[in-house]
């Protein structure tokens, strides 16, 4: 993986977001707020599957709300 974890739509096959450290475009999260190292790991949470948790070697975990791109913390 990389610093980034793009979201693609299994109906069209086409991105809808992208959680990442920098931004590029409207799809993605506030510079400085993702990680700022390699991504290692991605799990849905499983309380809400609308919520991707990653882990970085930056050593943090982070909670995306992955359909509007936005860190929840």
């Amino acid at each position: 993986m990389g610093s980034s974890v793009k979201i693609y739509s299994v109906a069209t096959g086409l991105v809808v977001s992208t959680l990442s450290a920098s931004p590029s475009g409207s799809d993605s999260a506030q510079s400085g707020t993702g990680h700022s190292d390699v991504i290692t790991s991605a799990v849905l949470n499983p309380q809400n599957a609308f919520q991707l948790i990653t882990a970085s070697l930056d050593g943090t975990i982070k909670v995306w709300d992955f359909l509007e791109a936005v860190l929840l913390q």
